[in-house]
């Protein structure tokens, strides 16, 4: 069957996580962002209250960055195509009373940001769907369009940059970055088909490489076989709708749906329950259909993480770089770079907490929407990697410990030794005035006493020594480990 019969590519947004780094110690970060961006989002209607408690939503702001047109260029058979490609560009921070303190000369405050770039352009096709995300998001060389080489990602990033001037600088991640889709289905069409038990999940089977090319943006979709991409589409696909499902690929979250089939199946209706008249009035309200279903909301969410994330990398980073730099300053070091590390470790817990889905998320779907995203991307879920990154800092932290502890017992250990050598010089004091006389010198005893203090303190002085060296040693050994144990994190 002819798949553009009954699948209509619709929406789009790239999501590019990152974070600000804002100058000095600002009183509150969304007061700058407010002076150079409007404050508002892409969703009209649908807001992330009907999905995320309002411990998370209260600390999410978002911003319109402005809008911006990237050229695509791609070949399909014996096609040239070439378009203009129409966005809006939107800035999520997460801001939180606790400060992400950038340490090392950089300074400043970071703040986790997910940048969404919304495709407004219309009539779009598959193949668009599956051209696009190589412009706006992947870093693999496409050009911007419009006569720059400059990648269109970067272009962003220059274009934020410009508006926060002074005030700071915005770093998108290379790596982490993902799209949200929406695609129709004809629900007139598909019930042809399957007239008993029409179900959008029979979509997949109908068009599997399409699909799993529009998921992953493979333009060698139609070289992959039918068995392998539907097999695919099936690990991937999630929910409990005939009329939707989302396909959570390692590149996209991909919404495949037939509201219009929504009243042949949901018959029941609370009218008297104010939040269910909400939801379903702000769905008929809502003009961008990647705001349904809160899809727009998901993606932001996780360009959260992945941008809190990488905001601790810096830091981590940061804390690495100091690690080859002070190991030769010997234990007092290890004091300051313990207190550096528990004050991450606290920052770490509190950002956890504040994004730990099982607090925050309202309904179970999102739940699983989120640790499917993680999963089909080979990575830990956020929480399990940010509770190992606190197991490490700690680890790090009780070693440091340990030998600010051992340290302290060798000195006292010496310092005592030393003691007790000064005093064994007395009586060979005594001894070296009376060989004196007898060989016919004048040395008084407290000259004797004296030279005899010398001599001990001397080889008093060389044992100090060892303990010095050990402390370096040491010292060297304990910062190459903590730093390869820290590098390995993220």
């Amino acid at each position: 069957m002819n798949c553009g019969e009954i699948l209509q590519p619709k929406e789009m947004a790239v999501v590019i996580p990152g974070f600000l780094m804002l100058k000095g110690n600002p009183k509150d970060p969304g007061d700058i962002l407010r002076r150079k961006f409007d404050e508002k989002g892409p969703c009209s209607s649908v807001d992330p209250g009907f999905i995320f408690s309002g411990s998370y939503v209260d600390k999410v702001r978002r911003f319109f960055a402005g809008r911006m047109r990237c050229r695509i260029h791609y070949r399909s058979g014996k096609r040239d195509v070439t378009k203009d490609i129409n966005t809006e560009v939107y800035l999520s921070a997460l801001i939180m009373k606790e400060r992400i303190e950038a340490r090392g000369q950089d300074g400043g405050v970071l703040v986790p940001i997910a940048v969404s770039i919304l495709v407004t352009e219309e009539d779009l096709s598959m193949e668009d769907f599956i051209a696009i995300p190589h412009f706006l998001a992947w870093n693999n060389g496409c050009p911007g369009g419009n006569g720059s080489s400059v990648p269109f990602p970067k272009m962003v990033e220059e274009r934020i940059n410009s508006k926060l001037g002074e005030w700071g600088r915005v770093e998108l991640n290379d790596v982490g970055r993902f799209f949200t889709s929406v695609i129709n289905v004809s629900w007139k069409r598909l019930s042809e088909i399957h007239p008993d038990d029409p179900t959008v999940r029979d979509v997949i089977r109908l068009c599997p490489k399409e699909l799993y090319g529009m998921a992953v943006t493979d333009e060698g979709f139609s070289a992959v076989s039918k068995e392998y991409a539907l097999s695919r589409l099936e690990e991937w696909a999630t929910g409990n709708r005939v009329y939707l499902l989302k396909v959570i690929s390692p590149a996209s979250i991909m919404a495949i749906k037939a509201d219009e089939g929504r009243e042949s199946f949901e018959t029941m209706e609370l009218p008297d329950c104010t939040v269910w008249k909400r939801y379903v009035k702000a769905h008929m309200e809502e003009r961008r259909e990647i705001c349904h279903h809160g899809l727009f909301y998901y993606g932001e969410y996780l360009g959260l993480t992945f941008a809190t994330i990488s905001a601790f990398r810096h830091v981590i980073r940061g804390l690495s770089g100091s690690l080859r730099s002070d190991s030769v300053k010997g234990v007092e070091v290890i004091k300051s770079l313990i207190r550096e590390m528990d004050g991450i470790r606290i920052d770490i817990e509190t950002y956890l907490s504040a994004l730990y889905p099982g607090r925050i998320s309202k309904i179970p779907e999102l739940t699983r929407v989120i640790e499917k995203m993680y999963e089909t991307r080979g990575l830990p879920a956020f929480w399990s990697e940010m509770k190992h990154t606190i197991s490490v800092l700690t680890e790090v932290m009780r070693e440091g410990g340990e030998l600010i502890e051992q340290r302290i017992e060798k000195q006292s250990a010496r310092q005592l030794e030393f003691g007790v050598t000064l005093l064994e010089a007395l009586p060979f004091g005594y001894i070296i005035h009376g060989l004196s006389r007898l060989i016919g010198l004048s040395i008084s005893t407290e000259l004797a006493i004296s030279i005899t203090a010398a001599l001990f303190g001397l080889w008093g002085a060389y044992k100090y020594r060892t303990v010095g060296r050990w402390e370096g040693e040491q010292v060297e050994k304990f910062m190459k480990k903590a730093e390869d144990m820290i590098s390995a994190l993220f």
